[in-house]
């Protein structure tokens, strides 16, 4: 076995990678339920970890806490099974791609959260939302707050450090940079991000994305449509023109009856 410079072993290295993938894989899956099914009935983070069988406190934990590995094999195939996204995602093997995010914040949020209560992480993101909105942190911590009528209101006070509040700051920010990338996922036409895509377009839709190519196509075609200008259609005789609107009626007409179609499922 190779050793590097430090004592640490090449397969030491490989190990602490895998982890770290498990941890970062695995909140984005629990971070896009939130993102996609928050507004939806039945889309609370209990049915979250009722849908894939994982006790709260093993998921955010062992999993995100210690990219905990065991009985991984079973969960990736399942998980698979529900969403297409690569088994290989959910063993570690394979990481979600995320635009403009480092190893180095991925690292420090997940240290972050992992170190913190739930309860107490609800704290202090409440705190440093209020710091971003302007509020004096002194006040916060006293308990006031000041309602839409401009009444001042006192509540229990906050028992927070300093070093608590630049967590607090640590994980919005993070969270804000997080949920916009994985928001505007199913707006990109990237081969590059097709296993975050699939795990997005599941958790928003609730069902399987068959064929990303196909589905690129049509989102390729539609987009060619969405750039015609009028400068573009005053260049098309009548002929041509009648028959653009012809196509143009009987795409809607296919459309919308396969909406009603999805709806009433």
């Amino acid at each position: 076995m190779r050793i590097l410079e430090g004592g640490v072993t090449v397969s030491e290295l490989d190990k602490a990678d895998r982890k770290l993938k498990i941890r970062i894989n695995y909140f984005v899956l629990k971070r896009a339920w939130y993102i996609f099914r928050k507004k939806k009935k039945n889309g609370n983070m209990d049915k979250f970890y009722h849908l894939i069988d994982i006790d709260r406190n093993v998921y955010n934990g062992k999993i995100l806490g210690d990219g905990y590995t065991i009985k991984l094999k079973k969960l990736a195939k399942e998980l698979n099974d529900m969403t297409l996204v690569d088994e290989r995602v959910f063993k570690g093997e394979m990481a979600l791609e995320i635009d403009d995010i480092s190893i180095e914040e991925w690292t420090k949020y997940l240290d972050t959260i992992a170190a913190i209560p739930e309860i107490k992480q609800r704290t202090l993101r409440m705190v440093a939302n209020r710091i971003k909105k302007g509020e004096a942190l002194e006040r916060i911590l006293k308990g006031e707050y000041v309602d839409k009528d401009g009444k001042l209101i006192y509540t229990k006070k906050i028992d927070v450090t300093v070093d608590d509040v630049e967590s607090g700051k640590t994980m919005i920010n993070f969270e804000e940079k997080i949920d916009k990338a994985i928001s505007e996922v199913l707006e990109v036409d990237s081969k590059e991000r097709e296993e975050l895509y699939k795990l997005s377009y599941y958790m928003q839709s609730g069902s399987k994305m068959n064929d990303f190519s196909e589905l690129m196509s049509a989102k390729e075609a539609i987009n060619k449509l969405n750039a015609l200008k009028l400068s573009d259609l005053a260049k098309m005789d009548e002929i041509k023109l009648k028959q653009y609107i012809e196509i143009l009626s009987r795409q809607l007409k296919l459309a919308e009856a396969t909406m009603v179609l999805k709806t009433e499922k």
